[in-house]
């Protein structure tokens, strides 16, 4: 899905005319690709793919429990 976003940008920027502007288009492609390029090293660095095969694909921590409590606001009735 992101690979498709950041195709509509890429093309979209190429597609406007100067007239019509489409600096957001590069802008958005620009900061995918900085964010790619600044995410990549912390990602190898945390191991990349080995560190989702040694967890079975699951976060290393304990599921999280919500308890879902009554709400204490008052409901109102309707006629």
């Amino acid at each position: 899905m992101l690979g498709l976003w950041f195709g509509m940008q890429f093309i979209g920027g190429i597609g406007a005319t100067p007239g019509t502007g489409g600096v957001a288009y590069w802008a958005h492609s620009g900061g995918f690709i900085a964010g790619l390029v600044l995410a990549l090293p912390l990602w190898l660095r945390r191991g990349g793919f080995a560190f989702w095969r040694q967890t079975d694909g699951h976060p290393p921590h304990a599921a999280s429990r919500y308890d879902l409590n009554e709400s204490r606001i008052p409901k109102v009735g309707r006629k």
